[in-house]
């Protein structure tokens, strides 16, 4: 079984490096490494045309973003399953792709493979995030995109929704499920930790726009009636304005402490 691991970057040579040894460190080596850069300063692709592993297959101009590269990476990819891991992020041991190729030969061609993942706050704190059932999607992510493994074939034209410019991933999942067939997706939840994922990105940054762009998600791909994402929408607000005053006590619901 092989698999593609689709790493997105743009001018962070020191996480680009920290997910490349990760990715290939992997005790399953049957694996492709592509790395899809945005065109980035301060030797990028110096560094990436010095690399001698034959795995390792990379593209570096510009894009209109995020998404449009990983675009790119899905164009390219040529595994059985696919999964982002993004400039940074890291998988949580080496024997991830060995326990998930496991999985998914236990249970042939599940359409999606998830686990937990492990948010690292920017002091380096390491919590532990247990996934969520698949079927919670209409609330939102039940796990980090990076915990995420896809069965290529069934990806199919499947791309990242441009239009939305941090929760394209959100959207992206949704339209895989409503894709599957009448009998919905196979899928194979891991009761294990699958990736290290760096908190702090756009998407937390921007949480109020994203909370926008999941409502239009959930009302345009999900056709989910108005009263539920309005009260959904509320919910997040409210979850993130918790976040935002008592941060230690939202860990602690959320989180299964330090690891």
């Amino acid at each position: 079984m092989r698999f593609s691991v689709i790493t997105v970057t743009l001018n962070d040579l020191a996480g680009l490096q920290a997910t490349l040894a990760s990715t290939l460190r992997q005790r399953h080596q049957d694996l492709e490494a592509i790395v899809i850069d945005g065109g980035s300063l301060g030797g990028t692709t110096e560094w990436l045309s010095s690399q001698t592993d034959r795995r390792i297959h990379w593209l570096s101009e510009p894009d209109r973003g995020l998404y449009d590269a990983m675009n790119k990476g899905l164009d390219r990819a040529r595994g059985d399953y696919v999964v982002f891991m993004n400039s940074g992020d890291t998988f949580a041991d080496a024997q991830v792709l060995e326990k998930v190729a496991e999985a998914a030969a236990a249970q042939p061609h599940p359409d999606l493979v998830y686990g937990d993942a492990v948010d690292m706050t920017t002091s380096g704190r390491r919590l532990y995030k247990r996934a969520r059932p698949y079927e919670s999607l209409w609330r939102g992510m039940f796990t980090q995109h990076q915990a995420m493994f896809f069965l290529r074939s069934t990806i199919g034209s499947l791309r990242y929704a441009l239009t939305f410019r941090l929760s394209a991933d959100y959207d992206f999942i949704a339209q895989f499920s409503r894709q599957g067939s009448s009998g919905g997706r196979s899928v194979k939840r891991l009761a294990i930790p699958v990736c290290c994922f760096q908190l702090g990105g756009r998407s937390e940054q921007g949480r109020l726009k994203a909370l926008r762009e999941d409502f239009a998600i959930r009302r345009r791909t999900m056709g989910l009636g108005l009263m539920t994402c309005t009260w959904l929408w509320t919910a997040h607000l409210a979850h993130f304005a918790l976040k935002l005053a008592t941060p230690a006590l939202m860990r602690t619901i959320r989180y299964e402490g330090a690891r």
